[in-house]
């Protein structure tokens, strides 16, 4: 369908969603074909409920303790960059930032049709009629790359360590407040509780600065005791260039640290990759770092699982083969007085500038690459851009987040105003160079 016809179609429709009798489904334009309708139009709720709906309530949390963060997925990634999305315990997953959203072959983040009933029969749901609702994806199922916090104390004269992950807490609440979110992990025989905010600068009227393909996560740690405590906090990134490519023999990974802005920050690559793999979208760089300086760096991981404590210092490049796990990490030792709390902050960024194929076929603009594309030439670059505009883009991006959160709408209601604008900061919509 040309644009013409589409928006001429499109207006038709609203407004016959406006002339009908919305929401009895049953009578709108929608239901040409007069399908089965499971929902009755008199559903029997009660006048509590409908005057419930105005309260301002809680704000919305999702518990460990409740099974509710299995199919959490927010995006913290800037708009138009990609989709990262942060689970429920704080892990990234999906990182569909290496240009395959396009993909003709694949649509939606998990592809998969489902069998439902309709009350009817049963019947095929594909991706783009809505499987996804149906059946949504778990996290755990699409977390493609080696990523996380891991922290290191003594408990009872032992030393005892704690991923940021569900399965290593007594309880893990997750708060929404979009373009943020908060994440609180306990343990009652842990001296230490902690907070994961985790967010992507995002700044109302400020396009440009709302579009970096990065995220940072910021790290509080919380003495609950009466005594000092030491503590040790390693995180790690994997080089996920290339990613999942089986016909690299010669390629090797590359990890190596630049300095900017008085920060290391650990860059990743690859070399020797053949020639035609340089227009692929997978191709590009990736950068971590923690703003701390007492961080140590670390280009390669050796050991799993991640003991902070044992945890070497090492700023020498790592060049491994391709089939080789590469995973660099930054370690900070802090002692905490009691009663007290303490910060750490790091920052992830990608640079994957090669449109998708059919993109570059089918529209002019995507032959140039992306807008963050012509603004910087790697992801370091993109980390070097924040650290020197870190105090701007850190307030301005909580300023607004108070701001629209300091209400006296419901806070069910204030959970649904983004649905429409985190879409943005997912791989539906892209900004091209032009």
């Amino acid at each position: 369908m040309d644009r013409r016809r589409f928006f001429k179609k499109a207006s038709l429709v609203g407004l016959g969603v406006l002339a009908s009798k919305f929401p009895v489904w049953s009578n709108t334009v929608f239901a040409w074909d007069k399908p089965v309708h499971n929902i009755p139009e008199e559903k029997g709720l009660s006048r509590q409920w409908f005057d419930s709906l105005y309260e301002k309530g809680k704000k919305i949390t999702y518990r460990k303790s409740k099974n509710e963060l299995r199919y959490i997925g927010m995006p913290v990634g800037g708009l138009h960059s990609g989709t990262v999305y942060i689970g429920g315990d704080g892990r990234l997953w999906l990182w569909q930032i290496f240009n395959t959203a396009y993909d003709g072959e694949r649509e939606g983040i998990e592809p998969k049709n489902v069998q439902w009933n309709n009350g009817k029969e049963l019947v095929t749901v594909r991706p783009r009629d809505g499987s996804a609702y149906i059946d949504p994806a778990i996290a755990d199922n699409l977390r493609s790359m080696e990523q996380g916090f891991a922290i290191s104390t003594l408990v009872d004269g032992k030393q005892v360590i704690k991923e940021l992950r569900e399965n290593h807490w007594d309880e893990v609440a997750f708060e929404a407040t979009y373009p943020t979110c908060r994440i609180t992990y306990s343990s009652i025989d842990f001296p230490l509780d902690v907070v994961l905010v985790a967010y992507s600068p995002f700044i109302p009227l400020d396009q440009d600065n709302s579009s970096l393909p990065l995220t940072t996560i910021h790290i509080e740690l919380q003495n609950k005791g009466d005594a000092p405590v030491d503590v040790t906090v390693t995180g790690w990134m994997e080089n996920g260039v290339h990613k999942g490519r089986k016909d690299f023999d010669t390629v090797h990974k590359r990890s190596f640290l630049a300095e900017h802005a008085d920060t290391q920050v650990l860059l990743f690559s690859c070399d020797q990759v053949p020639t035609q793999a340089m227009e692929a979208g997978d191709h590009g760089s990736m950068a971590f770092t923690c703003i701390d300086i007492e961080a140590q760096p670390t280009t390669r991981i050796r050991e799993w699982p991640v003991k902070p404590k044992e945890v070497e210092a090492d700023r020498v490049d790592s060049t491994v083969g391709f089939s080789d796990l590469q995973v660099g990490a930054f370690t900070v030792k802090r002692t905490i007085k009691a009663k007290a709390t303490s910060q750490i902050s790091y920052v992830i960024s990608w640079y994957f500038n090669n449109p998708h194929p059919k993109l570059k076929l089918h529209l002019k603009d995507a032959q140039s690459g992306y807008w963050y594309g012509a603004r910087f030439s790697n992801a370091a670059e993109v980390i070097n851009y924040y650290l020197n505009n870190r105090e701007k883009l850190e307030s301005e991006t909580m300023a607004w987040q108070q701001t629209w959160n300091d209400t006296t709408l419901p806070y069910w209601f204030m959970d649904r105003t983004f649905v429409n604008i985190g879409t943005l900061a997912t791989a539906n919509t892209m900004r091209f160079a032009s």
